[in-house]
């Protein structure tokens, strides 16, 4: 979920999505694309494909969902992540 508040200083808004994941506190990332690849390094930095992916620029805050769902997938299964993309 996404949702955004107007900045209290410099005008403009500011945007931030809520992560959800059963049993664990939610999640409060950026939707602003380098501030999100930091905050996702520090979360799924132990897999060595998704951090890859992360310092190369090739996911953003539209890739959470499968981003996740990789890394869960990886962390529950014991395989390798395989590289995220669109259409996974």
């Amino acid at each position: 979920m996404a949702y955004s508040w107007p900045a209290l200083f410099g005008g403009g808004m500011r945007e931030r999505m809520i992560v959800g994941v059963p049993g664990h506190p939610d999640l409060l990332l950026s939707t602003g694309r380098k501030k999100f690849q930091q905050e996702m390094l520090t979360i799924v930095g132990d897999d060595p494909v998704l951090a890859r992916q992360l310092q190369q620029d090739e996911l953003g805050p539209d890739m959470a969902q499968p981003l996740f769902e990789s890394y869960v997938r990886q962390k529950m299964q014991g395989t390798p992540t395989a590289s995220v993309t669109n259409g996974q």
